[in-house]
């Protein structure tokens, strides 16, 4: 009965969207070597840019981030083909000109715009009825002069995810529909908003300070000086309409106030953020300590994630948080609620934090800049916020602590981060995260740079390289080594049988390449390998690679030595040296040598370089049966009382008496035959009775017996294999002595036989 075979559990990645989308590439790679499905999680609480326009005129999600990756993950291709002119479209955001927007806006609609080019008229037209739904909308909605739909630097994208919304009634479904256009497969990579609803929702943060900062665009990015003065209060209230008192206002507005927000929705979030920048903002004066979701009056509110959110982290076998905004990017999506209780029941035996390559306004201020383990903090504490396990503090609105006896689960929501080091890149404190349960991989990356109007350029942080971080996380999935051998099935089927007890058909394993884990190894061609004097003989805190260690790593690999061992010291620099020899070098080393108590070389292409020339074979399981029995006997017959025999130090004694004078025979040294004859009767001496002096045969007993004490065993297998191979030599010398119708060339010849025939490496031994 055949039965449906098990889909390999998943990836969740908790990212937003304009980091993350320089790593869709990386994830892909990880996904197809996993072969499983990958689900971004990305939150619906951003309020910038052009998204803003859409929320203050339509309400509903904050779709940005999620068309980000949508249009990202569309395959590439070339620019002409009607995939690349669909992916053109999507990313095309309007002219920054309002006017010129405008009248660029309704040659999309009308179908006369130069960007339809490429596009098949099927799909052109099925595109162009969302974009006709939506300026529809954007018409019945005007309330000219005050209140106009503003399509300065408006995302394409964005305006048809929103005509796709406002047709079907659902948020998914224009997800969906997006994603079907533009070829991207929902089976294997799966784009899923963190709440699935209509409607907006925003996010508070509150400082250190006390201070309260009210939509995502003002804690991430404003587009102007945000204010942070904590007003008189209840939290609960914060700003719902404007001021508390009666004073005289502008009504300027009051026409524009019927249909852009609906009653109660904060000033702060009425605003248009379309302009801001990601690269020049004001510090915080303090840190954010908590985010939380609020209503349109300002009330906070805790909304449940979206059922496929819950879903993708419970059958996920490994969870990522990617590099991006921490407070706006991820904790959004780990405060909803039952992620928290997700990620901690997940069977995914990996859940890595990609630490950012540099500090922004969110983990600053640069007074008190956040290291890793502030990263791991904060992502605990939103996930235990979600299961309800954190109080607010009563001293500071929007703090909060654990509730007591609870103690934080850290390694439950993080196992591993992978993080660069370099200018601008949070501290890495590797003994407390390893305090905390978790492991730390420090990775090769590249510096970003800014350059003053002098052209001098100052270093800001740094970037992940790409091939690094597939490698990393290929390792860390236990992968790598699988994705880089062209033959890896047969690898697994070479070393099942002795890893796991053989093969399930007990098969018989009579090829060259029977299965053994044994393997022999030739280099494939010659290797380049970089090797750097003046390394360090011993373990040392450094490693045993110092001179390496100093030139190329400035000395930052190494641990304390109170730590345990050396094992992820070694591990963290062979990954360090190949990421050099990938990437920065170019692929022109292969590998690296390494001196200790031995030389070893680390080599970074395994298969590519070397070629398998012998397994260690295994017999079939019925040869296996007879060996097995001899075994048992051999042991169940020994003499308990008997005691062990040096048989190795009687060899290493008849190793040393004949050894060099063989050599010497064989190599001619003796010269004429009257001369090896004296030296033969000086060796052989011992051993003659010169009563019965051509007695070869008793000359050789004795000689045999010479080293072989009396208290010695005699039936054993030892024994009788040491009286065997001396005999031989006693009776070849005693022969060179005694039989006179030998000739010199006939003895050389003998003993040159015997020494093929012993094959003793001692032979290379000479006298001195």
């Amino acid at each position: 009965m055949s039965t449906t075979p098990i889909p390999n559990r998943g990836i969740a990645v908790f990212s937003g969207g304009s980091a993350a989308n320089n790593l869709v590439e990386v994830f892909d790679a990880v996904r197809d070597t996993k072969n499983c499905p990958l689900s971004y999680i990305i939150p619906i609480s951003d309020n910038g840019g052009s998204s803003s326009e859409l929320i203050r005129i339509f309400g509903g999600p904050g779709i940005g981030d999620v068309r980000s990756r949508l249009v990202r993950l569309i395959p590439d291709s070339p620019p002409n083909s009607e995939r690349g002119a669909i992916k053109t479209l999507f990313n095309h955001r309007l002219s920054a000109d309002a006017a010129t927007a405008h009248a660029e806006w309704l040659s999309i609609v009308d179908g006369t715009s130069k960007i339809w080019h490429a596009i098949t008229p099927a799909k052109k037209e099925l595109i162009r009825s969302f974009f006709n739904l939506l300026n529809l909308e954007i018409l019945k909605r005007a309330r000219p002069p005050s209140s106009t739909f503003d399509f300065t630097s408006a995302s394409v994208g964005n305006l048809f995810l929103t005509g796709a919304r406002l047709f079907s009634g659902s948020f998914e479904s224009a997800i969906y529909l997006l994603g079907s256009i533009c070829g991207v497969s929902s089976d294997t990579v799966r784009v899923i908003p963190a709440i699935n609803s209509n409607f907006s929702h925003h996010i508070s943060a509150s400082l250190a300070n006390g201070s309260v900062i009210v939509g995502q665009n003002s804690i991430s990015h404003p587009s102007e000086a945000t204010a942070l003065q904590p007003r008189p209060r209840r939290p609960s209230l914060l700003l719902a309409d404007g001021a508390d008192d009666f004073t005289d206002t502008d009504t300027s507005d009051t026409l524009s106030y019927e249909d852009d927000h609906p009653p109660g929705s904060l000033p702060t979030l009425r605003n248009k953020n379309i302009q801001f920048s990601k690269s020049e903002n004001e510090d915080l004066p303090s840190r954010i300590t908590r985010i939380w979701y609020i209503n349109p009056y300002g009330q906070e509110i805790r909304p449940p994630a979206n059922p496929r959110v819950l879903e993708a982290i419970r059958d996920s076998q490994a969870i990522i948080y990617s590099i991006g905004s921490l407070y706006t990017s991820i904790i959004p999506s780990l405060i909803l609620r039952g992620v928290g209780q997700a990620i901690v029941t997940s069977p995914a035996r990996h859940k890595i934090l990609i630490l950012n390559g540099s500090l922004d306004r969110e983990t600053g201020p640069p007074s008190e800049p956040f290291t890793a383990v502030d990263f791991v903090e904060a992502i605990t504490r939103a996930g235990e916020e979600s299961r309800g396990r954190m109080t607010l503090s009563s001293s500071n609105y929007g703090g909060h602590r654990s509730i007591p006896g609870l103690g934080l689960p850290y390694s439950s929501y993080v196992t591993h981060i992978l993080h660069l080091e370099g200018p601008g890149t949070p501290q890495v404190d590797r003994d407390r995260l390893a305090e905390m349960g978790i492991e730390t991989l420090r990775l090769y990356g590249r510096k970003i740079v800014t350059t003053d109007a002098g052209g001098v350029e100052t270093p800001i942080g740094m970037k992940y390289d790409a091939t690094a971080l597939v490698q990393a996380l290929e390792v860390r999935f236990g992968q790598y080594l699988e994705k880089h051998s062209g033959e890896k099935r047969q690898k697994r089927e070479l070393q099942e049988p002795l890893l796991v007890g053989g093969h399930n058909d007990g098969g018989d394993y009579s090829s060259d390449a029977a299965p053994g884990y044994l393997h022999t190894y030739v280099a494939a061609k010659d290797l380049r390998l970089l090797y750097f004097d003046g390394m360090s003989g011993m373990h040392r805190v450094k490693g045993t690679r110092d001179m390496q260690d100093r030139i190329l790593f400035n000395d930052s690999i190494g641990r304390e030595p109170s730590a345990p061992d050396d094992t992820q010291v070694d591990f963290d620099r062979a990954i360090l040296e190949c990421q050099l020899e990938d990437t920065e070098w170019e692929g022109r080393v292969d590998g690296f040598l390494r001196t200790q108590e031995v030389q070893e070389i680390i080599l970074c292409y395994f298969e590519r370089d070397l070629e398998l020339t012998q397994v260690l074979r295994t017999k079939p399981q019925d040869e296996l049966e007879p060996i097995r029995r001899d075994v048992k006997n051999m042991i169940l017959t020994r003499e308990p009382s008997r005691t062990a025999f040096d048989w190795k130090a009687i060899t290493d004694k008849i190793i040393s008496q004949y050894s060099s004078v063989l050599q010497d025979i064989a190599g001619g040294k003796f010269s004429p035959m009257h001369g090896l004859r004296l030296s033969m009767e000086q060796l052989l001496a011992p051993f003659i009775d010169y009563g019965d002096y051509y007695n070869i045969t008793s000359t050789v007993e004795r000689c045999r017996e010479e080293f072989i004490p009396t208290s010695a065993p005699s039936n054993t297998l030892a024994s009788k294999a040491v009286r065997h191979v001396t005999g031989q030599i006693c009776s070849t010398l005693t022969s060179a002595l005694l039989d006179f119708d030998l000739q010199l060339e006939n003895v050389v010849n003998n003993v040159q036989e015997l020494i093929l025939y012993l094959e003793w490496t001692a032979f290379a031994h000479r006298r001195n």
